[in-house]
């Protein structure tokens, strides 16, 4: 039984090899200079970063608490940038960044501070951090299903660094949550809240900023959709049985359904 399962599944896999295109394939990967972020010490970024947020004026409990973000920030993000996941100088990266040119076309300053890489990862998601990068995940740019939905996404991103939500929502909780209780979920509440509020201005704001643009106004629905309902294994494009399939191989009529079942997902408001 194993002996014809093995043969079974090498024939199988050399069908799938021999129907790929790979006369035309390129991986996605870095290229050309490395850019100087990438090999900055993370003590001289945090340094350099200490000196512009931390002000005279802050603060004694306020000073600790930036100078603590940005201590466990830098050389988290730092970690990041040197694992090997995050692009340069790719085609995905330099696209993300040109939909990014057009989006703060009349914000010149605010452009020179933000750099925006991809990140190869298969999640649906996007960040921008404290020290003006925006990573976006391939896993998010797969599932978009126009520029225009990438966009709106650069916007919120852009909000948050612009309006320093993470070092902000760090001061918020050293400074006001732990002294108003000791009780750990009320704790947890109260930084869920600040979070969604920290959320939805960026939401409002990403929006005037992203009016701003040429992209079409049609978007918000299809984007908020995409990342609702990421999790789903099954999209709405029929799938395309010829990678699968060759002169030699056909998957038998009885194995492809005629319709996809709709997704039945339960709806939460709140």
């Amino acid at each position: 039984m194993f002996k014809k399962l093995t043969v079974t599944l090498a024939f199988f896999y050399s069908i799938l090899i021999n129907a790929q295109d790979y006369k035309n394939f390129e991986s996605i990967r870095s290229s050309g200079l490395i850019p100087s972020e990438f090999y900055t010490l993370s003590s001289e970024k945090y340094k350099a970063q200490t000196d512009k947020e931390v002000k005279s004026t802050d603060k004694k409990n306020v000073a600790k608490s930036k100078k603590s973000f940005l201590l466990t920030s830098n050389f988290s993000l730092d970690e990041l940038l040197t694992s090997g996941d995050v692009l340069f100088n790719d085609s995905l990266s330099v696209y993300i960044s040109k939909v990014a040119d057009e989006i703060l076309k009349n914000d010149l300053n605010l452009r020179k501070q933000i750099h925006f890489y991809a990140v190869k990862s298969p999640y649906v998601n996007a960040f921008s951090t404290a020290q003006g990068y925006v990573l976006v995940n391939i896993g998010l740019l797969a599932q978009l299903e126009n520029e225009a939905q990438l966009a709106f996404i650069l916007s919120h991103e852009i909000i948050h660094y612009r309006n320093k939500h993470s070092i902000n929502q760090k001061i918020n909780y050293d400074t006001k949550i732990k002294k108003e209780t000791s009780d750990v979920y009320e704790k947890m509440l109260a930084r869920s809240a600040y979070s969604k509020e920290l959320e939805s201005e960026s939401d409002i704001e990403g929006l005037e900023l992203y009016m701003k643009t040429k992209y079409s106004k049609d978007v918000f629905e299809g984007v908020f959709n995409v990342l609702k309902y990421s999790h789903l294994p099954v999209d709405e494009i029929p799938y395309d049985y010829s990678y699968l399939e060759s002169t030699h191989f056909k998957i038998r009529k009885d194995y492809k359904p005629e319709k996809i079942n709709d997704i039945k997902v339960e709806e939460e408001d709140d």
